[in-house]
């Protein structure tokens, strides 16, 4: 449940400037996976003291001294000793949100991206729609390549044009 929290206060403090500046949408998640890290600074000690005995500064790292302190200031990792006095069932609610969030955030990402790609092609210059995009010919006709023997170029008019090479704008 820290984690989820950490996360909801980490998307409070990113999107409040994102939406200010209307940029920066991609380091919402980072901030947010930030700050869910920094709600649970205060288990730490324990973590070091009964699961990572054998590394090194275990013993400083894990000291129950730290713990106490860092419990005793537990709320400004966003209401780390209002959350300790919760049942243990809302760990799984925590994990849920967290995998809720995530995906928020993911969903916003996606929208942002796809409203700033329609944004882009709003702003091109006015030209006609097959100009846009690439024509492809029907599943109906024959391939061109298969229509038959190409002429070695006596039926061409004078002036006659073969193709061009860029693109011209016209009106």
């Amino acid at each position: 449940m820290h984690f989820a929290v950490g996360m909801c206060g980490g998307a409070v403090i990113s999107l409040i400037p994102c939406l200010i500046r209307r940029r920066g949408y991609r380091h919402i998640p980072l901030v947010m996976t930030a700050c869910g890290v920094w709600a649970n600074i205060p288990d730490c000690p324990r973590l070091w003291r009964v699961d990572f005995t054998g590394l090194p500064f275990a013993g400083t790292l894990g000291s129950m001294e730290l713990e106490k302190w860092l419990h005793k200031y537990g709320d400004i990792f966003f209401f780390h000793h209002a959350l300790d006095v919760q049942p243990k069932e809302f760990a799984l609610l925590g994990l849920f949100a967290t995998i809720g969030l995530y995906n928020v955030c993911l969903l916003g990402m996606w929208w942002h991206m796809r409203k700033r790609r329609i944004s882009l092609l709003d702003n091109l210059p006015d030209m006609p729609l097959e100009h846009r995009r690439p024509a492809y010919p029907s599943q109906n006709q024959p391939h061109p390549a298969s229509a038959g023997p190409v002429s070695a170029g006596d039926d061409l008019q004078p002036g006659s044009v073969l193709g061009r090479i860029g693109t011209s704008r016209t009106g």
